[in-house]
């Protein structure tokens, strides 16, 4: 099965895709050419892909850029250090992450709860309840007609 490994050029610091199959490389185009595609350097650390932790993957799994069965983070590493891999995020990157997007979901949520506060203060206000009555009883809809009457005109 041909594989798609993430690398950094050492030379230009560039991230490119190359292909590999049964461990042979065939470059990033596939065809055989090596280096990076915007210096030609051959110099280039592999990047590991990041685990997802969010409770959807556990241990033990299949880890595709390792080629290996991977039971925990700390074999995780181990086997990366072994293939001179480098990962791309570490799991105190991922934690960050998640508690960026917590906190973000919950400042919208809040501001959620807060215009809903306010549409119901402002519903529950006289003149609001009177203006609904005349939109129920079509005045919008005549006011929509003059207007549209005088700018045909």
């Amino acid at each position: 099965m041909a594989l798609l490994l993430r690398k950094l050029c050492r030379g230009c610091s560039a991230r490119y895709e190359t292909l590999v199959e049964k461990g042979v490389d065939y470059g990033p185009n596939g065809d055989g050419v090596l280096g990076c595609p915007a210096c030609a350097s051959v110099d280039a650390e592999t990047l590991v892909a990041p685990v997802e932790h969010t409770g959807l993957r556990g241990y033990p799994y299949w880890d595709e850029t390792l080629q290996a069965t991977v039971h925990n983070d700390a074999e995780r590493r181990r086997l990366a250090a072994e293939r001179g891999l480098v990962p791309l995020w570490t799991q105190d990157d991922l934690t960050e992450i998640d508690r960026r997007q917590r906190d973000r979901r919950n400042a919208l949520e809040q501001e959620e709860r807060e215009r809903a506060e306010r549409m119901a203060r402002r519903a529950a206000r006289p003149e609001a309840r009177e203006f609904q009555a005349m939109v129920d009883r079509g005045w919008l809809t005549d006011k929509m007609r003059e207007i549209r009457s005088h700018v045909e005109e």
